[in-house]
């Protein structure tokens, strides 16, 4: 089984309708507050990788993701923390991921051997990892299944705490599936109509926080269409070699 994730950016005029679908579908509410941190130089992000401190409800669970051997494949460990006293964020600490692959991959792009990388977060050190941005996230999601597939829609409203801070409401509605090898791609043409055909971003997991966190650009490389048209092709060729 492979998991995939298409987002979204939705205009402000296609937020309501969206609410009502995920609503429609049994949607529930969560709390998402995140921590993400990297270099100064952006190692992890050049290197698709992510590592955050995110409270879910009551609990905080520390994510390291780094890019797998192929477009469709991503590496994810999570492991559950104990936030401080007050129920605050809990620090950082690199040693949960030791011995994963994910840490290999961490390792690899800060430009470190495993083993100096282990010495260095067993000894405290944080190897040039600190606090990039924040995110409050009130995320509404529901869970479909429609010809045997099942399929997550998750709805994320909120702000981003970085320089300077931007706001995200709203921000990517989520089309996330487990689907076996071999299986299509889901078509999302009837979710990107009522989205009013916004810019649309197919990605596995990217883990690249930076993309949201800058404001946006002029756009480029021949429009929205032509770029999600570009990305499914990938995807269909990369879902093919596999």
């Amino acid at each position: 089984m492979v998991e995939i994730e298409l987002k979204f950016q939705l205009p402000a005029a296609a937020l309501p309708a969206i609410r009502a679908e995920v609503t429609a579908a049994g949607g529930r509410v969560q709390t998402l507050a995140a921590a993400y941190f990297d270099t100064p130089a952006r190692h992890l992000a050049t290197a698709r990788a992510a590592l955050r401190l995110r409270q879910e409800g009551d609990q905080w669970v520390q994510t390291l993701k780094a890019q797998g051997a192929s477009p469709m494949h991503r590496l994810e460990h999570n492991v559950p923390c104990e936030g401080t006293p007050g129920g605050g964020r809990p620090a950082l600490d690199p040693t949960h991921h030791l011995g994963t692959p994910a840490a290999t991959a961490l390792a690899a792009a800060l430009g470190l051997g495993e083993a100096e990388l282990a010495a260095t977060a067993r000894a405290g050190g944080m190897a040039g990892l600190a606090l990039t941005f924040e995110t409050d996230i009130q995320r509404s999601f529901a869970c479909v299944t429609q010809a045997g597939i099942r399929v997550e829609l998750a709805l994320d409203e909120g702000a981003i705490r970085a320089e300077p801070s931007l706001d995200i409401s709203p921000t990517p509605v989520e089309a996330r599936t487990a689907l076996p090898f071999g299986c299509p791609l889901i078509e999302v043409s009837n979710l990107d109509e009522r989205a009013g055909n916004a810019e649309t971003k197919l990605y596995r997991r990217s883990g690249r926080g930076d993309d949201r966190v800058r404001p946006p650009g002029p756009t480029r490389g021949g429009g929205p269409l032509r770029r999600r048209q570009h990305e499914q092709r990938r995807w269909r060729a990369a879902a093919r070699r596999r």
